[in-house]
């Protein structure tokens, strides 16, 4: 009995790796050890939220990485409801927790600028900007001693999102009645 109870267990906890280690193998994450713990965390029902699995799907890759737009979509897809938009409130979490590491005065200027442009049920090409956007700022912010390389082909990008972005916000607070 013990054996047949100790193979069923092997069994199922070999499918369980297999689902945790697939996304580290595809995406080759930079700290695969953090994704694991946030998987497992996530699988033991401690942080199973929407937003914690959309947030650890855009960390599996950096702004740069191969895999970054399809983990832009898979987090869209995780966090949309049945019509296929994302509430603004989850993507409002979602950009909370993505600005987290960035400086506080650069986080707050950036939630202002998320909060007003999901006044409205926001895109997917809203969603992907600021998600991106938020990616790459962190990065800039993380390594500003990066070499001129890096730094010179993510600042361009990031300013490119953002103005993409408050061109949005500008149209929005365009169109409040005075």
């Amino acid at each position: 009995m013990a054996a047949s109870a100790n193979k069923q267990l092997l069994e199922q906890l070999t499918v369980e790796l297999h689902h945790a280690l697939c996304p580290v193998l595809l995406n080759q994450p930079d700290n695969p050890l953090l994704f694991l713990c946030s998987h497992f965390r996530d699988q033991a029902g401690i942080t199973a939220s929407p937003v914690s699995t959309a947030y650890r799907t855009l960390r599996l890759s950096s702004s740069e990485g191969q895999h970054c737009s399809r983990n832009i979509m898979s987090a869209y897809k995780t966090l949309s409801e049945m019509d296929g938009h994302v509430p603004s409130s989850l993507l409002l979490q979602l950009l909370s927790m993505l600005t987290g590491t960035l400086p506080s005065n650069l986080a707050a200027s950036l939630m202002q600028v998320f909060t007003l442009l999901c006044r409205l049920p926001p895109s997917f090409a809203v969603f992907h900007d600021a998600t991106k956007c938020c990616m790459l700022l962190e990065e800039l912010c993380r390594q500003p001693q990066q070499g001129a390389g890096g730094f010179m082909f993510q600042l361009p990008e990031a300013k490119k999102l953002l103005h993409k972005l408050l061109m949005q916000q500008d149209w929005l607070l365009a169109m409040e009645p005075m």
